[in-house]
């Protein structure tokens, strides 16, 4: 269930019960479909948990105040993303950071000389793109969906906004995000092996 594993307080969802006494046991699609016949107040509340939630899995956002969370969780805007489409594309400005929690995608680089190259699989609960959110930089890979995709973005204009209010964010994020930059170049360099055949 989309209520349960969401951490949806138990107030919500009895008040969800109560119009709809067997959502959650019904499927997730059908789930979805009475979401949009809910009242707002209770559709912005279930939206709030579930984008606290997003944030709150992320290791680099721990060290943060649950203010600065709620703020993050507040600027989150979600996509639907089809198979086999870009989210990111290698070379492009980086203006955001994505949040994945429902679907699967690839991470792939392409270097000149060399055929592409998958360096990662992300599942539901990752993110990517965040060094976007720090620095003036340019897509180190390209990140495709394998599956139908449910994304929550983090726009680089939010975040700087959201920084300047809770100093300890960029703080609280840089270790993980400089150890996930050293570990996509480790990946995506050409086997050495592979350089000596096309110098051959």
């Amino acid at each position: 269930s989309i209520i349960t594993r969401n951490k949806v307080p138990w107030e919500v969802q009895k008040s969800l019960m109560l119009m709809y006494p067997s959502l959650l046991e019904s499927s997730t699609q059908d789930q979805l479909n009475v979401m949009g016949d809910l009242p707002a107040s209770i559709r912005h509340q279930i939206s709030r948990y579930i984008r606290m939630r997003v944030i709150s899995e992320v290791p680099m956002f721990e060290k943060t105040s649950e203010g600065c969370r709620y703020a993050l969780a507040r600027c989150l805007h979600e996509e639907m993303i089809q198979v086999g489409t870009n989210i990111v594309t290698q070379g492009d400005v980086a203006t955001a950071m994505y949040f994945l929690p429902k679907g699967m995608v690839e991470v792939v680089v392409h270097e000149p000389g060399f055929s592409e190259k998958r360096v990662a699989t992300l599942k539901e609960g990752s993110w990517f793109g965040e060094i976007a959110l720090m620095q003036d930089t340019t897509r180190t890979a390209t990140v495709r969906a394998l599956t139908g995709v449910r994304v929550f973005r983090l726009d680089k204009s939010d975040f700087a906004s959201i920084q300047l209010r809770f100093p300890e964010l960029v703080e609280s994020m840089r270790g993980v995000a400089e150890s996930r930059v050293k570990m996509l170049s480790k990946r995506s360099k050409p086997d050495a092996r592979l350089r000596r055949r096309s110098r051959s």
